[in-house]
């Protein structure tokens, strides 16, 4: 993990990660996302983003299947700020959305940190 230095009302910016598969979103249900294609399917938890699930759809086997609550966090960030380490991750912000721009990307956004008010992390994810 790298050590981020925070500077105040810049928008921090973070790609989680891209696949270059044949995909579609699709709200599964109520409370999960499924992002998906004919090789693998991914699964976000709607509330706060928390990755749930990842499927090999080739092999038929689960190859994540997140054994915690829904609350496990999808990434950490260490910062420094002002001297002082700090680890927050999706726990630690007050409002997440998310938004279907396209059938192949699914776009994450939490903001409103507990502390940092001005810091906004986002996430696109692909399959193409």
């Amino acid at each position: 993990m790298k050590v981020i230095q925070h500077n105040p009302g810049k928008l921090l910016t973070i790609v989680l990660f891209t696949y270059l598969l044949m995909s579609g979103v699709q709200a599964i249900a109520k409370d999960t996302i499924c992002l998906k294609n004919t090789m693998v399917s991914l699964k976000f938890a709607s509330r706060n983003g928390a990755f749930i699930s990842m499927e090999d759809l080739n092999k038929g086997n689960t190859v994540f299947n997140s054994k915690r609550s829904v609350n496990n966090s999808t990434w950490e960030i260490f910062l420094t700020q002002n001297g002082v380490d700090r680890v927050f991750d999706i726990n630690d912000f007050r409002k997440f959305t998310y938004e279907i721009p396209d059938p192949r990307t699914l776009g994450l956004s939490w903001e409103d940190m507990k502390g940092l008010t001005d810091l906004s992390i986002k996430a696109s994810i692909t399959l193409e």
